[in-house]
């Protein structure tokens, strides 16, 4: 699977189910305070990310880590590929959200995210992403990426 480098980028994704039992708790509060809200509770980079979705899924998946560099050179298709991935936005994934875990805000586990997430998408019978790399581009990346070396 092609990956985005670099592995270590940190990244931060937060539940929904979180950040909508933070909101409601700051409306039954009555606090009209201004929240940076961000996740999860614990940092993690891309390679967790991919490791992460690998492991739940068991997909014995392995993958090719392409540099920020090859994948500029591809254009702005790019940001549809690797939707989370903001290398041309450095410190976008390093929010610190310190005053609304201190108001209440509370991060499940990435792990578990990633499980209830896989569970709902089979769920509803898997359709195809409206964005992400689609197979057939990603054997071209690949193979792009492969025969440069």
């Amino acid at each position: 699977m092609a990956a985005p480098g670099p592995p270590d980028a940190p990244l931060q994704v937060i539940d929904v189910r979180d950040l909508a039992a933070f909101m409601l708790g700051r409306v039954e509060a009555a606090d009209s305070g201004v929240f940076g809200v961000a996740g999860p509770g614990e940092p993690i980079v891309m390679r967790d990310v991919l490791e992460t979705a690998r492991d739940v899924a068991d997909a014995g998946t392995t993958f090719t880590w392409v540099s920020e560099g090859f994948l500029d050179a591809a254009g702005d298709q790019v940001q549809e590929w690797f939707p989370m991935w903001e290398p041309r936005f450095p410190g976008v994934h390093t929010y610190d959200a310190a005053k609304a875990v201190a108001a209440g805000l509370r991060c499940r586990p990435f792990a578990q995210t990633v499980a209830d997430t896989l569970a709902w998408d089979q769920e509803r019978g898997q359709p195809d992403l409206r964005t992400g790399l689609s197979a057939e581009m990603e054997r071209e990346l690949l193979a792009t990426w492969h025969s440069r070396r």
